[in-house]
């Protein structure tokens, strides 16, 4: 009987998503048709109806200039609020980047495309400096609500320092369009990696010079030729002193293969370290009372090093400590249908451990190539992920014990029963094999670690990464912005 509850709970809320609804911000650098999952994006806060319920941009402009007026600590909730461009960091560069104008930058080429804008990679011209440079159509932005979401994404963004998420080193703005001025990460997003297929799908055998070469525990030395018949007896990506030890080569994009398991993924001695970059993260967003809200494979991308780092805090709010009372904590429909945890769905209270939740989905795609619970009708996703188990191939199962105990275990239908925090998944044995002291997860922070792939590109403004967009295709993009205060009036004046 509860499972029925949980469905019409779900088939009711889901009345929300099922419409035309836009997408919360530009999620991501490259927004993709082609998916393997349906790319159900929500965002719809208590009292806030969908796009269908207004019919013109000018009635809009009537509803939401106080609303823009209002102050950004009071979106947010959060103290300390900025109401300038300017970053935390006293970084000599970040302080260039904070104030400028689109004078300062020369456009290279588009990145990517989303419901409101796009993504250009740009050189910032009195540095030199390669950047990423998030250009949002005011007009779009207003038209489909989501002023709220941008300013919060800015004061978020503008708040986190940590070596694993994105810098964002300034905003500002024109008459038409409202700039984010993000760091360039050129290795692409976590998506591509894992759902990368060769053209030519050769396997071959890594030459003998790159012997992968294990130390493990006991001193004892394992050699493999073959690089796809190698399993450790311990994880393979571990600081230097821990109880395991890899030499790997240096892959670029033909080596890719290599990368993937035989269940459709990445190996599992390879996905830890995303992991890893991912659960460091979220404990220290936590750590500043923030909810992630948007984990998935779009927002991770990886810097010139290999390293991942998480970007777009569009979803990002203040974690309400859970109480006794319902309307302490948060209310929001918002973010990837895949990754959405059932309370989410449900349009019921949620903190923290959705973040919880989403990481677990990250951890099965990466290690078996898909999210547990799709389906391309929305409606069924959704009630697959409120009412049924997450399940696993037989013999995954058998060969990844610690990998499903911990993917079982945050994926959980009851947030009560979940683990309460990144702190307490870093205890689970699948990461304490590698990461077996704090001073391991440091040298992750202190990049230390050497990443299973590192891009090789062609210097600071390579795009080989990324999918690319003609010429006249861009010149399209750039003739659709138009100007939309047209008396002049700026509702974003704190941007």
């Amino acid at each position: 009987m509860q499972e029925v509850s949980h469905a019409r709970q779900y088939l009711a809320a889901s009345r929300c998503f099922t419409q035309n609804i836009p997408r919360g911000s530009l999620l991501g650098w490259n927004e993709r048709v082609d998916k393997t999952r349906p790319e159900t994006e929500c965002c719809l806060e208590e009292g806030v109806t969908s796009k269908s319920d207004h019919s013109s941009p000018e009635k809009e402009a009537m509803i939401y200039p106080a609303l823009l007026s209002t102050s950004i600590n009071g979106i947010l909730d959060i103290g300390g609020g900025h109401t300038s461009s300017k970053t935390n960091c006293s970084d000599p560069i970040a302080e260039e980047l904070s104030t400028v104008t689109t004078e300062d930058f020369e456009i290279i080429r588009v990145l990517g495309v989303g419901t409101y804008g796009v993504v250009k990679l740009a050189k910032h011209k009195p540095s030199g400096m390669s950047v990423a440079l998030k250009v949002l159509s005011k007009e779009h932005v207003v038209a489909t609500r989501q002023e709220k979401h941008i300013l919060r994404e800015r004061a978020v963004h503008l708040q986190l320092q940590h070596p694993l998420i994105a810098r964002l080193y300034g905003t500002f703005q024109d008459d038409d369009c409202l700039y984010l001025v993000l760091e360039y990460l050129p290795g692409g997003e976590l998506w591509s990696l894992v759902y990368f297929q060769s053209d030519d799908q050769e396997n071959d055998d890594v030459d003998a010079d790159n012997t992968l070469q294990l130390k493990v525990q006991g001193g004892q030395t394992a050699q493999k030729d073959d690089y796809d018949d190698v399993r450790p007896v311990s994880p393979v990506y571990a600081p230097k002193a821990s109880t395991a030890e890899t030499l790997l080569p240096t892959l670029d994009s033909k080596d890719l293969s290599v990368l993937r398991s035989n269940y459709g993924g990445l190996k599992e001695e390879h996905a830890v370290f995303y992991l890893g970059c991912i659960l460091s993260a979220l404990e220290y967003l936590h750590d500043q009372d923030l909810l992630y809200r948007d984990l998935k494979l779009e927002n991770l991308v990886l810097d010139k090093g290999g390293y991942l780092k998480v970007l777009d805090f569009g979803f990002a709010k203040t974690d309400a400590q859970p109480t006794d009372e319902c309307s302490a904590r948060n209310l929001t429909l918002c973010g990837s249908m895949d990754y959405m945890a059932p309370e989410i769905l449900l349009r019921q209270s949620h903190d923290r451990r959705v973040d919880a939740w989403s990481f677990g989905i990250i951890m099965y795609e990466l290690l078996l190539g898909k999210t547990p619970f799709y389906h391309e009708n929305p409606r069924e996703l959704g009630r697959r992920i409120t009412t049924e188990n997450v399940e696993f191939p037989n013999d995954f199962e058998e060969e990844y014990p610690l990998a499903c105990d911990l993917i079982s275990q945050l994926l959980v239908k009851n947030p009560d029963a979940r683990p309460a925090s990144m702190s307490q998944i870093k205890t689970h044995k699948f990461f304490t094999r590698v990461f077996s002291s704090p001073d391991d997860w440091e040298q992750l922070l202190r990049r230390e670690i050497e990443p299973p792939f590192v891009p090789k590109l062609n210097g600071p403004f390579d795009t080989s990464f990324f999918q690319t967009m003609d010429e006249d295709e861009e010149n399209e993009l750039d003739a659709n912005v138009e100007p939309y205060f047209e008396d002049g009036s700026n509702i974003f004046s704190d941007f």
